[in-house]
């Protein structure tokens, strides 16, 4: 049976319920399995630069990419000296201009690398096959070592194989559009996820929610969930009933025969017809507090393909506009779509109904109330910043005078001194450091170490707040985003949008603070909206409602559509003004255009004369 691309469907659980020990357990050993890879992705890396370093030509190179690496470093650090001197987020012209000419010579050295590993190849291809073939048996075993010896669940030993080899393909790709990325290996926080696979032989029957609820069947020691009600029933049911009923708990399998079991509040029933095929236990921290997550994954049969309906284009993006407020995305329908009250603070339409925004409003009531806050979080970090610097600089002081041992596995002989803790930017390493003087204090550093506790007391707060603000911020903008896709999936018979690729927008560094289109320091402000705002995350959530539904979805290159005229056709040449000023001036008609509508016109145009076009 054919079906769509798999659904998730999320539950979470009580804020006070605690992960058994043998799951936490688990998610230890994901981790040790997830370092242990970064660090043979490591060692490959390391073996193929010192094989390609055996050709001049590359070793030639390589040095240049360190020169040029290094002076950009170098300029970086003047940038950050020039503006704690001037008091100013802007960079002096001169070092501006210095910094954006190292960034083009180390953009070019490593093209020129790269270049010259594909000429050199066919020479060391023997080789280059060896290495691969001694990383790829590394890797391979791990299994035997964390799966077979440790007792890690074979099911989560492949999510952590899966999501490492996905993370070392979208390193590649950036390296190759002459970015720099690494594979990086973050410290044990105790968070992780716990994967549970249903794996179904031939002629077995389907996986559905009755089956894994009734505690029968041959996925019985691997997954259940309960409760289920059919859809017709949940559907009768009113709020406050379904809340009630959808009190419930989730068994999974942690591997050894041993299952644990959490509850959960199932807010959406599944499907009748679901047939699930994976289920993921995820831990996360928000501040001092653990939250877990059940998703489990369900594949559906296709839908009806939808055949009638409106072309609906939507051009994401992000885009100040006045009163503080930000546009998303601009869409554009063939025929007129009505607006829901529930979208009325987010979703903006023209007379006419067929064109408006989707844009988040500094508005503190309504169905949009969570964009009053999402300044919020920052302001609270602003007031933890204040707080750590005086802090910090007390304890620095006192250990000008009092050095203290601080031994560590790598230098036993290290010490805590004043210069030290005065590099620290994280008050997380200064509220380590107040613990561990609460429990062992050094002596003579009472004052101190009263000090330092009741200003870790207060930051505590603050960070207890700051963690949650952003959680709920995002939270509340994901739903809006979902609750936007939902109903253009609804009625369109067609959406279209572009393959922009906006991680890439958001890390452009060709503006300078002398730039008088667009300032180093505006375009840095930009990069930051566009964090919040996550205008890719609307793009995903309308694409994936509208495949949901049936509804086809056609993808158009997003080159030269803020640049070229839909009235006159004339394009533009390339300029930051583009990306400066909503409204621009065409260099052919002299006509003034807001260059995101023009975009969905020319999108809604390609969609409709070009039935070629690449599908999603």
């Amino acid at each position: 049976m054919a079906t769509i691309i798999a659904t998730v469907y999320r539950y979470g659980t009580p804020a006070r319920f605690e992960l058994p020990g043998e799951a936490v357990e688990q998610l230890h050993l994901a981790y040790q399995l997830r370092h242990t890879l970064v660090e043979l992705s490591r060692q490959h890396e390391q073996a193929m630069r010192t094989l390609w370093s055996e050709n001049l030509t590359v070793a030639a190179l390589e040095g240049r990419i360190d020169e040029t690496t290094a002076c950009v470093k170098q300029l970086l650090r003047q940038v950050a000296e020039e503006h704690v001197a001037d008091r100013s987020a802007a960079t002096r012209p001169d070092t501006a201009a210095a910094l954006a000419a190292a960034r083009v010579q180390a953009r070019a050295a490593r093209v020129a690398r790269r270049d010259a590993i594909h000429h050199a190849y066919p020479l060391l291809k023997a080789d280059v096959e060896r290495l691969r073939a001694d990383h790829n048996a590394a890797v391979k075993a791990t299994y035997a070592d964390f799966v077979q010896q440790r007792g890690l669940y074979w099911a989560t030993y492949n999510g952590v194989v899966d999501h490492h080899r996905a993370t070392g393909k979208a390193v590649e790709a950036r390296r190759r559009q002459g970015q720099s990325a690494e594979l990086r290996s973050r410290r044990w926080t105790g968070e992780g996820t716990i994967r549970v696979q249903l794996q179904r032989s031939s002629g077995q029957p389907p996986r559905t929610p009755a089956l894994l609820a009734s505690g029968e069947g041959s996925w019985r020691k691997v997954f259940q969930l309960r409760p289920w009600v059919p859809a017709v029933e949940w559907a009768a049911m009113s709020r406050a009933e379904q809340r009630r009923a959808g009190r419930g708990e989730a068994m999974l399998c942690i591997g050894g025969g041993r299952m644990i079991t959490v509850p959960v509040q199932v807010h959406r029933m599944l499907p009748d017809d679901a047939d699930v095929v994976e289920v993921q236990l995820t831990r996360r921290r928000t501040a001092g507090n653990w939250s877990l997550q059940v998703a489990v994954t369900v594949r559906l049969p296709d839908p009806p393909p939808v055949a009638e309906g409106p072309r609906v284009a939507v051009h994401v993006g992000w885009r100040s506009r006045p009163h503080g407020a930000v546009r998303v995305a601009t869409w554009a329908s063939s025929d007129p779509l009505p607006v829901p009250g529930h979208l009325a603070d987010v979703v903006t339409a023209d007379d006419a109904g067929s064109w408006g925004e989707i844009v988040v409003r500094p508005a503190m009531s309504g169905p949009g109330r969570w964009v009053g806050i999402v300044e919020r979080p920052e302001a609270t970090r602003s007031a933890r910043d204040v707080g750590f610097a005086p802090a910090r600089d007390e304890v620095a002081r006192w250990l000008d005078e009092h050095p203290q041992p601080d031994p560590r596995p790598e230098d036993p002989e290290r010490l805590l001194t004043g210069a030290r803790v005065r590099a620290w930017r994280s008050p997380g390493r200064l509220a380590a450091l107040a613990l561990r003087w609460r429990e062992d204090p050094p002596p003579g550093a009472g004052v101190v170490v009263k000090a330092l506790e009741a200003w870790r007391r207060a930051d505590r707060q603050l960070w207890e707040w700051e963690a949650h603000e952003r959680a709920q911020v995002t939270n509340a903008r994901d739903d809006a985003w979902r609750r936007v896709g939902s109903w253009l999936a609804g009625l369109a018979g067609l959406v279209v949008v572009d393959d922009a690729n906006l991680a890439v927008l958001r890390q452009r560094d060709d503006a300078t603070e002398d730039d008088p289109v667009l300032p180093g320091h505006a375009a840095h402000a930009a990069r930051a909206r566009a964090t919040l705002m996550a205008p890719g995350r609307l793009r995903q959530a309308v694409t994936e409602a509208a495949g949901r539904r049936g509804v086809p979805v056609r993808v158009v290159a997003a080159a030269g559509l803020s640049r070229t005229h839909a009235v006159c056709g004339r394009v533009g040449d390339r300029d930051g003004r583009y990306a400066a000023s909503l409204m621009v001036v065409c260099t052919g008609c002299g006509q003034t255009y807001d260059q995101d509508r023009n975009a969905t016109v020319l999108m809604l145009a390609a969609a409709s004369v070009d039935p070629g076009s690449r599908m999603g």
